[in-house]
Formats: C-alpha cells, structure tokens, sequence
C-alpha cells in the first residue's frame, strides 16, 4: 500500500482524463451563461472601439484641422508645409486608429 495518487483505481467507467467539451456557437444551442458572456464581451468589444474612434476624432481635429484653421485665420510666421505635414499626418494616424476600432468590432460574437 503506497499512498501516492498514481495508484488509486480510476472508478469504473471513468478514465484518467476526459476529453475537452466543446462549446456550441450556434446561438440556439447556447445556454443563457454563454449567452450573458458573449453579451459582456460584445459591450467590451464596442466600448474599446468607441474609445479609439473617439480618440482618432480627435486626433483629426486637434491635429488636423486646428493647425490649418489656425495658420489661415492668423498666418502665422510658421511654414506652410509645416502646418500642412502636421496636419496630414494626423489625418492618416486617425485614419489608421479608426480602422483598428473597426477592425476590433469583428471580434464580436453572436
């Protein structure tokens, strides 16, 4: 009589291991606890995209347009080209920002 683990008897009709169960994605096999979760996780999912489209917008307006407004309301001694290279690029960061948000939204899960 050893009294390790190993040698205990598995009950009958019982293995050493069971096999992973599977969890239905159609959501008419769903039971309401998957269904709440997947709720949970699509809110997450929305709300982590309306965060960063909200900062992609304003990234576009404090970026990209504000320079601009502000060198042609005042014309300013600063460059063109400057204002204008500013400004493009923080269309294109919000533009890459929004696209991660959209991408995210795929994420959800019915």
């Amino acid at each position: 009589m050893s009294g390790s683990l190993g040698d205990q008897a598995s009950p009958p009709g019982q293995g050493t291991s069971s096999p992973p169960v599977e969890v239905s994605r159609d959501p008419v096999l769903l039971t309401d606890e998957q269904k709440r979760l997947n709720s949970v996780q699509n809110e997450k999912t929305k709300l982590r995209a309306t965060y960063l489209n909200g900062l992609a917008i304003a990234i576009l307006a404090v970026g990209g347009f504000a320079p601009i407004a502000s060198y042609l309301n005042s014309m300013a001694q600063a460059h063109y080209a400057v204002v204008l290279a500013l400004a493009a690029s923080c269309v294109v960061i919000s533009f890459v920002i929004h696209k991660v948000a959209q991408r995210g939204l795929g994420d959800m899960v019915s």
